[in-house]
């Protein structure tokens, strides 16, 4: 390799609202690109990608592997029309297994100033479908001055629409707004769900149930409340359409498909 050099350094990887996770990552250069990044815990190795890029110096590739099988346990494409235009994911059940468990796209779709005006993320696989509860996922933003201030989250027909309003404190979120409804199959109708208002403080710190007025701090309650309702996502995917170290901190935080 020319020009390699290998940067040893500890990344903070948070899953929202728990205790914050320490997680040794070797980060390897060769012409000033990250091609391989090798992941450990207190055991050892316990995966690593493989990161390739096109003439353009764009991402176009992330595969995942670990030390018990010799092809990806999870493949990530990406395709650029100017900006990121696609993201192809695919991933086998367990790394003895080639049976695909989850594979999902996502298409991006970007305003005349090009911010990031919507992404479609479509399941391709029962058990995609099964576990995000719906068979696509539409998010779209709206903006203030350049900044997120509104999120729209819907799934299919049968499954929920989120409305989100966010304001900000010194251009740092501090408040989400959120209004959910959920589809009965009894009653063939949607009903209100969740809906209320999401302090935040660098992490949500406490919500508050406008129905009931109750304040829940409990950090469980928050997370499922968090991710459940694919805010947490919607956010975190505005890194993906700001250059390569946000598309490989993307997926090294979520670890994940969407």
């Amino acid at each position: 390799m020319s020009n390699k050099k290998i940067l040893i350094y500890l990344l903070f990887i948070i899953p929202f609202l728990c205790c914050a996770t320490y997680t040794p990552v070797e980060k390897i250069y060769e012409d000033n690109k990250i091609v391989k990044i090798v992941i450990r815990d207190k055991k050892g190795v316990t995966g690593w990608y493989i990161i390739n890029y096109d003439t353009n110096n764009r991402i176009t590739s992330l595969n995942k592997y670990t030390p018990y099988k010799n092809t990806p346990i999870t493949k990530i494409q990406l395709q650029y029309k100017g900006k990121l235009l696609t993201s192809y994911t695919i991933a086998s059940t367990s790394p003895g297994s080639d049976t695909v468990l989850y594979q999902s796209t996502h298409i991006f779709n970007y305003s005349s100033t090009n911010d990031l005006r919507r992404v479609d993320i479509l399941f391709n696989k029962p058990a995609s479908i099964k576990q995000a509860g719906t068979t696509f996922i539409r998010i779209q933003y709206s903006y203030t001055d350049k900044l997120v201030t509104g999120l729209y989250i819907t799934g299919d027909a049968s499954s929920f629409k989120i409305s989100c309003t966010i304001s900000y404190r010194k251009n740092t979120i501090d408040a989400i707004t959120i209004d959910e409804k959920r589809y009965n199959t009894a009653t063939k109708k949607f009903e209100q769900g969740l809906k209320g208002t999401l302090y935040i403080d660098k992490t949500p710190e406490y919500f508050i149930d406008e129905a009931t007025g109750n304040k829940i701090k409990n950090k469980d309650k928050l997370t499922s409340l968090y991710t459940g309702t694919y805010i947490h996502d919607a956010l975190n995917k505005l890194k993906l359409t700001n250059g390569n170290e946000q598309i490989i901190d993307y997926f090294l935080l979520s670890d994940s498909s969407l």
